[in-house]
């Protein structure tokens, strides 16, 4: 028989009980009545699974099975599979696409500053002032564009998320949804994400200061936070969220967490891939003090991505952590105190919120979702070839199953949550 790409077979939870080299790879096959058959797959699609010989145990092995791949016989399991090749990117296609998705974002952006710059300067009265002002350095073109630089904004996000899933559709295959795990959270991992939100924020915050703080003495910023929050002040709250928050969570998430983190854990593991794939990240954003900030945000929004297991989970906290900042600069109404306020953050709210996201963090590993079929022969549990967030098919009888996180995680989220209210209050209520 000929079975499809999203035939798989399962592996249980130890990685290699038969102890075979790293040429080979060997999965569980429930053999159902005793049958056995070449399973061969022609798939040409890119990241597309091959699988060659189920036999039913004590059968003979054809002559003809290929050299690398190896028979495995339990009571009523057999597997006889090769080595499937690591997902892409690796480590330089990774630069080279960071490289295309920058440069197709950076003209975009460019390209739409320009055209309303000339635009403002050419019909505007006092469009030779403008223009004299931005020779001399005395304005910065997001002051002379106004509006316009929210609709370069709107545009760069709006081609970022088309060019982040035609990336992962050629790459990753049509079938990317399951790879990426582009899947329903449960309630609880959702509950989870959200108190996990105002930790992220005050420590990225407070990394961002600190780096700041260090890096500017070398003139290694270029202060893009305090530029950026300028325009968030004369937005509507609705279109910062649209441009700050949705975009770039839906944007960066697919084509960082998703489609470079695929490879690059694939390749490198799971510790590996997290730290490249928040690197890239962390790059992405060009301002030194914030390449240090989002690379400990991105390995958050990894971790919680691997824990749940659903890529609108990163997308989520992206969200909250971006739309966040929108909203507190345009609820101030002042960029200067915006400013102070971001000063004010002492040691005590960020020790506080470091707190409060190890508890969550803790409750997120001890309910991480996990795939399982569960029958009279008790819990079988499926993995991916490679480490990643992939789930296996609709039609394999395995479901996402996790656990409640327990009384005494639970219980060190309510006691960190009211320590980091009370550090909050405590400093005046700073916010970032």
């Amino acid at each position: 028989m000929s079975p499809s790409d999203d035939i798989q077979p399962s592996r249980g939870e130890h990685e290699d009980p038969f102890n075979h080299s790293e040429s080979e790879k060997v999965r569980n096959l429930p053999m159902d009545g005793g049958e056995g058959a070449p399973l061969e797959s022609s798939s040409t699609e890119p990241g597309g699974d091959k699988y060659l010989w189920a036999l039913p145990p004590d059968a003979p092995v054809p002559e003809e099975h290929p050299p690398f791949a190896e028979t495995v016989a339990e009571p009523g399991v057999l597997v006889v599979v090769p080595l499937q090749k690591p997902p892409s990117p690796g480590f330089w296609g990774a630069v080279l696409w960071c490289l295309l998705y920058l440069a197709v974002l950076t003209s975009i952006q460019v390209a739409v500053m320009g055209v309303v710059l000339a635009t403002r300067i050419v019909t505007a009265p006092d469009g030779k002032q403008l223009l004299q002002k931005l020779q001399e350095g005395k304005s910065q073109p997001t002051e002379v564009l106004g509006a316009g630089f929210g609709a370069s904004l709107l545009a760069t996000e709006v081609v970022g998320i088309a060019l982040a899933w035609v990336i992962t559709r050629l790459v990753v295959g049509k079938r990317w949804p399951r790879r990426l795990a582009l899947r329903r959270p449960g309630v609880l991992h959702i509950i989870l994400v959200i108190l996990f939100c105002p930790a992220l924020i005050y420590v990225s915050t407070g990394i961002h200061q600190i780096a700041e703080a260090a890096l500017d003495q070398y003139h290694l910023t270029f202060h893009y936070n305090s530029e950026l929050q300028k325009n968030f002040v004369e937005w509507p709250i609705w279109f910062g969220v649209l441009v700050v928050g949705l975009g770039p969570a839906l944007s960066e998430e697919l084509f960082c967490r998703g489609f470079l983190g695929r490879g690059l854990l694939g390749r490198y593991g799971t510790l590996g891939g997290v730290l490249l794939t928040s690197l890239f990240f962390g790059l992405l954003h060009l301002d030194p003090p914030h390449v240090v900030a989002t690379f400990v945000m991105g390995c958050c929004l990894h971790f919680t991505y691997l824990m749940t297991r659903s890529l609108w989970m990163p997308m989520l906290l992206h969200f909250l952590n971006n739309s966040s900042a929108v909203v507190l600069a345009t609820q101030s109404g002042n960029v200067d105190q915006g400013a102070e306020a971001d000063k004010a953050i002492g040691p005590v709210p960020f020790v506080a919120a470091l707190i409060l996201g190890a508890a969550v963090g803790w409750a997120l590993y001890r309910s991480r979702v996990r795939f399982a079929s569960i029958d009279d022969r008790g819990p079988r549990f499926w993995q991916p070839d490679f480490p990643s967030v992939e789930y296996p098919p609709a039609n394999s009888h395995f479901q996402p199953i996790h656990s409640w996180p327990g009384w005494l995680a639970s219980s060190a989220i309510v006691v960190a949550s009211a320590g980091f209210g009370a550090a909050v209050y405590m400093s005046g209520g700073a916010t970032p």
